[in-house]
């Protein structure tokens, strides 16, 4: 049967425990025999009516069980556990004792277990760096340095203090997990998250990452009022869902800014039982405080008394579960209860919408790329269509005894989240049996694998998400469950199409296919797909989460399935708690123009300008050199929020600047944007400058491009009248005196006129025959250089025109000279428009105004004069087509000024002789 292998795990455990032989599980509930090793021997649990009369309930339940010839082993409000002779036979017993008065039902009390999971050291590794995925490929990778240089300005009391942005256990590499749910772009809400119930094996709770954060609640395995962790698995799924932040740079931090509930409810071995789990389910729907309830364990048994206990306490709770460890599936309760089509046991309530079960997916560290043969020819696609990365698919490997330990999948799975490698706390208060195993858990802090993180992750998540819930929501619990799954990010489904090759085999089993040595390829293990030892090698894998085809069954795929009279369909999701919450953040460059680096102390804001007043929900500082601050935390929504960026810097603006505007809406939720215009440069606020801000589409570490490649240049054409007579002059780069052969092959004849670079001093006494009062101040092109994290910075470029009026009102100076100035950029794209030229042709222009060309460069010329933003011309907001801006033409005139008049041009033509400056 599909997930029989399940027990494998749960008959180990029971080995060790010595309690019982193994057997396979099967239904309860009649007078027929159970196999042994499904539940313990002897004994029952009995849910009683309460009608208790003068005795009260433990006298309700003396009673029954002396009638049986039993004894109360242990009672816990309507339930009470029996023991009887360890030789009964429990399935008749059960139906005996049910027959009684008083007795709602009886069962035998079965096991449960932790799914089995793999822990020690990290199979992969941890992040080098804190990448920024932005979704237009302008990706930022930052190092650890930089990040722990971001500050973000918090209001304390009538002071505002800077703080750093991101918790401190960040910066050790440790978290991908935690960052790949986009848990550091929520990290500053303040809300706290509502009380989660963790049924366990216990948690440590004077870890200092958990200390002040997890309650201790009740032992129900050893009937006492301490829920130490002896195992170590509860306390490394209480420091995922919730672990204190900033406790030391090598450890830990939760998803959730609430607290946990510490309930045991198995042991040391991770075993417990229908009556110790049921107690604990129990507790927690007591607790008004508890909101969410993770059970990361389970049994492949619809348990009958465990289910009513949980339909009393889903009433206004969640609870998340997780889906086993085995590449099966079979269905592992709770979990299967997310199913809206899991019958319920006899006349209970459906209560699937407030269940999620959760599946583990693998980290991104695995050297391999996975291969699923969906076309089942045996052959890797050339085109890349069969090829997955593996964080994308579900975890699973063959381990050294020949069993699956991979994720459980399947049509009841609700969602995803990271499962393998996950950093997080174990006890440092005890000894505990996860230290004993080979590699052995360390003291303090370590890895785990298995869908137990992957549901503490969405646990974690669940919370934050629930803190957001309008208190006037009917049903908070469907609300979250619902906005989670609706929100989070859509999974790859892809499954092996080979003849022959089900499901349920999972990893480690000979396929059909074989490499090019005519050797067998199997499941989980690399070889050489193309027989070439310098290409990566490809791991074959069953399925990167299974869909429907010839091999897989509609009980298997997770690609959607339609229920009801309605159709819903339903699809496995991977979790993002930041687009749950419907969050997003930003990443702003700022530098110098007068030379290209990062400034320290800068300013940057993010106000909402959605409704009528702006409403600030971000501010940064600038740090230590860096030149990227990052804004968190940022709403957004379907339709879209839109926000204004502005920078102040002492000596360059006056107060704050606005430089973009971004609308984050869509997809952009969960998303860390680096938008092509969130990139500002600065200078001196005393004169007027024109600032030339650029993306070079050839610097991107994140992608491996680090070449630079697009080099635009900008000019200032002078006012033809009180400038050298009637000649006017040109104020740019790679001119000099005499004038640049470059820049008059595309406006012959001009040599007398052309000043260089010029100067904002008395230029005559400088040699020049007249004064421009103008000068180009830095040529970024080429030589855009790094800040001093050694991340590569955008290039720019600044002109600068010495003002003879300041005035209040826009454009807050008067240039030097009456008459018209007019600013132009050009990338010389044509080759037979440089001629002899040192700058090498280029077969693809830059000058582009639409972000579909492969080499947009985002071209922005922003005015600055008294230190504020007069006005901004954006590449992108050019004509387009035949005859507006494209990748055929060369210059790109921006605006005019003519003493008080400012007007924005922002056309484009050709060379040679195309642009006209007077």
């Amino acid at each position: 049967m599909k997930g029989s292998r399940g027990w494998m795990v749960l008959l180990m455990v029971v080995f060790l425990l010595g309690m019982f032989p193994a057997a396979k599980p099967a239904a309860a509930q009649s007078g027929t025999p159970l196999p042994e090793g499904t539940y313990v021997p002897g004994e029952l649990v009995v849910v009683l009516d309460g009608k208790t009369g003068a005795s009260g309930p433990a006298g309700q339940a003396r009673a029954l069980a002396g009638s049986v010839g039993a004894a109360v082993a242990a009672s816990y409000g309507d339930m009470a556990l029996l023991s009887a002779d360890p030789q009964a036979d429990v399935a008749a017993l059960a139906a005996q004792v049910s027959s009684l008065p008083g007795v709602v039902y009886a069962q035998p009390n079965y096991i449960y277990s932790l799914p089995e999971s793999k822990g020690g050291a990290a199979q992969g590794g941890t992040q080098s760096a804190y990448v920024i995925d932005s979704p237009n490929g302008l990706d930022v990778r930052l190092s650890w340095e930089q990040v722990a240089s971001l500050r973000t300005i918090v209001k304390k009391g009538t002071r505002s203090a800077a703080i750093p942005s991101f918790p401190k256990e960040l910066l050790s590499g440790n978290l991908w997990a935690w960052d790949r749910i986009q848990a550091d772009l929520i990290w500053g809400e303040k809300t706290i998250a509502p009380l989660v119930c963790l049924l366990d094996t216990g948690v440590d709770v004077k870890h200092p990452d958990l200390s002040g954060v997890v309650v201790s609640g009740p032992d129900f395995y050893n009937n006492d009022k301490k829920p130490d962790d002896d195992n170590g698995h509860g306390t490394h799924v209480a420091g995922i869902i919730a672990g204190r932040a900033n406790t030391n740079a090598s450890s830990t931090v939760g998803v959730s800014n609430g607290k946990v509930l510490a309930v045991k409810v198995l042991n040391a071995q991770g075993i417990g039982t229908t009556f110790s789990v049921t107690a604990g389910i129990k507790y927690c729907g007591t607790n008004k405080s508890v909101k969410i309830i993770n059970m990361s364990l389970g049994s492949y048994l619809a348990d009958k008394v465990q289910y009513q206990a949980l339909e009393t306490a889903l009433m206004g709770r969640l609870l998340v579960a997780s889906a086993g460890n085995e590449s099966v599936s079979g269905r592992f309760y709770p979990a299967a209860y997310a199913d809206p089509e899991v019958t319920a046991p006899e006349s209970f309530n459906n209560i699937a919408s407030q269940v999620i079960s959760v599946a583990a997916a693998r980290s991104p560290f695995s050297p391999y790329p996975l291969w699923v043969d969906k076309d089942g020819d045996g052959v890797v696609n050339p085109d890349g269509s069969e090829v997955f990365l593996p964080e994308q698919c579900a975890s699973g490997n063959y381990n050294e005894n020949g069993i699956a330990t991979g994720s459980n999948y399947g049509r009841w799975v609700t969602m995803v989240a990271p499962g393998e490698d996950v950093y997080s706390t174990t006890p440092v208060s005890n000894p505990f049996y996860l230290n004993s195993y080979q590699p052995q858990l360390s003291s303090g802090y370590d890895y785990m694998s298995g869908t137990s993180q992957a549901a503490a992750l969405v646990t974690g998540s669940a919370a934050r998400v629930w803190s957001l819930v309008p208190k006037a929501e009917l049903n908070p619990p469907k609300k979250v469950k619902d906005t989670l799954v609706a929100l989070s990010e859509p999974l790859q489904f892809a499954s092996d199409n080979t003849p022959g090759v089900m499901a349920d085999v999972g990893y480690g089993s000979p396929t059909n296919s074989f490499d090019p040595h005519g050797e067998t390829i199997w499941f989980g293990k690399p070889y050489d797909h193309d027989d070439d030892p310098a290409t990566t090698m490809i791991v074959k894998a069953p399925y990167c989460w299974p869909a429907s085809n010839d091999n897989y069954g509609d009980d298997e795929r997770m690609d959607g399935f339609t229920y009801g009279a309605g159709k819903i369909k339903l699809a496995a999701v991977y979790l993002n708690v930041a687009r749950a919450m419907q969050r997003a953040a930003l990443a702003v460059e700022v530098k110098d123009a007068t030379n290209g680096s990062p400034i320290v102390g800068a300013y940057v804001a993010a106000h909402d300008i959605s409704g009528a007043n702006p409403v600030l929900r971000d501010k940064t500082k600038t740090e230590k050199g860096g030149s990227v601050v990052v804004l968190t935390n940022l709403p957004a929504s379907e339709t879209g929020i839109r926000y204004r960026l502005s920078v102040s810097m002492a000596g360059y603006t006056t107060g704050y600047q606005p430089f973009n505007e971004v609308n984050l809406s869509g997809d952009l939720r969960g998303m860390a944007l680096n938008d092509a215009y969130n990139r500002v440069s600065l200078a001196s606020k005393n004169n007027i400058n024109f600032v030339l801000d650029w993306v070079d589409p050839a610097i991107n570490p994140a992608q491996g491009r680090v070449d630079p490649d697009a080099d635009l240049d900008m000019y200032l054409l002078l006012p033809r009248d009180g400038v050298n007579g009637d000649q006017g002059g040109i104020i740019g780069t790679e001119l000099g005196w005499g004038a640049s052969p470059k820049l008059l092959t595309y406006i012959p004849g001009k040599q007398d006129v052309f000043v260089g670079v010029g100067s904002l001093l008395n230029g005559e006494a400088l040699g020049y025959p007249f004064s421009p009062y103008a000068q180009h101040g830095f040529d970024g092109g080429y030589y855009y250089g790094q800040d001093n994290y050694g991340q590569p910075l955008s290039p720019v470029e600044f002109i600068s025109v010495l003002p003879k009026v300041k005035q209040s009102a826009a454009p807050y100076m008067l240039p030097w000279y009456s008459g018209e100035y007019r600013l132009v950029v050009t990338d010389y794209h044509r080759p037979d428009a440089i001629g002899g030229s040192s700058q090498s042709p280029k077969t693809v222009g830059y000058l582009s105004a639409t972000t579909t060309s492969p080499n947009f460069t985002a071209a922005v010329v922003r005015m600055w004069a008294s230190g504020k933003v007069v006005t901004s011309v954006r590449l992108q907001d050019a004509p387009v087509g035949i005859n507006g801006c494209n990748e055929n033409k060369d210059w790109w005139k921006v605006l005019q000024v003519n003493g008080a008049n400012v007007s924005v041009n922002n056309t484009c033509d050709i060379g040679l002789g195309g642009v006209d400056p007077y």
